[in-house]
């Protein structure tokens, strides 16, 4: 969208997909490699705008947030980033799809990402979505075209999945709109919500050597990796 920063956008016309979630993890990430962050929450829940006021109370937010739930709010807001010469990352968690900022959003975002919870139910409004959301970015020009792109979340270990669920998490890996990177634990991050992005936590308990501490870093460390292997594989798709 701009060439100071790349705007990233969650999308799923399922509700309870794990949009908030995903967006935290992605948040996370990204400032855990450096990347200067803004996000907004379009979604009127305004959950995530909740977990960045906790974050600034427990002096663990070196972002900008913005609440931003309609088209108006959001255009203002990438304005006033353009106008500081932001250079980062923006992250917008969408109310969903189908509302006039999430269809704004689908046109004025570098990628529009869609998670994806095992179960047939999600499986098919996600990719139904991401359907359309495809036919609405392949009638822009080239230069505007999103990366759209479905990102499995909170998937479950080899051992825990059924057959069922195997052959959801196989033909999911196949789909050409599907990353190759997933987060595989996307819940860890609602457990410490009131402590706001996972990096702070990690740099806390990184040197933990045994105990639940030590279990936390690491999974903590998963999820970041995760998010970091997602970023980086939207960027290889957009070159």
């Amino acid at each position: 969208m701009s060439d100071g920063f790349d705007v990233v956008s969650v999308i799923n016309a399922k509700g309870g997909a794990g949009k908030t979630s995903l967006t935290k993890v992605l948040i996370s990430a990204a400032l855990a490699a450096g990347q200067d962050v803004v996000a907004f929450d379009a979604d009127p829940t305004q959950n995530l705008m909740g977990w960045i006021e906790r974050s600034k109370e427990a002096g663990n937010w070196p972002a900008k947030g913005f609440k931003a739930s309609t088209m108006v709010q959001i255009v203002d807001a990438l304005n006033s980033l353009i106008e500081a010469d932001f250079e980062g990352m923006v992250f917008v968690d969408t109310a969903g799809f189908g509302d006039e900022a999430s269809l704004y959003m689908v046109n004025n975002s570098d990628f529009v990402v869609l998670p994806i919870m095992l179960g047939a139910d999600s499986v098919d409004t996600t990719m139904e979505t991401a359907k359309v959301v495809m036919e609405m970015v392949e009638k822009l020009d080239e230069e505007s075209k999103a990366v759209v792109k479905v990102v499995r979340c909170n998937i479950p270990t080899q051992s825990s999945r059924g057959k069922a669920r195997s052959e959801v998490m196989d033909t999911l890996g196949q789909h050409p709109l599907c990353l190759k990177a997933s987060i595989r634990h996307s819940a860890i991050i609602e457990l410490w919500s009131d402590e706001g992005p996972l990096h702070t936590r990690f740099k806390r308990e990184k040197d933990t050597k045994e105990g639940a501490k030590a279990l936390n870093a690491k999974n903590t460390y998963t999820v970041l990796q995760d998010g970091l292997d997602v970023i980086n594989e939207l960027f290889e798709e957009a070159d």
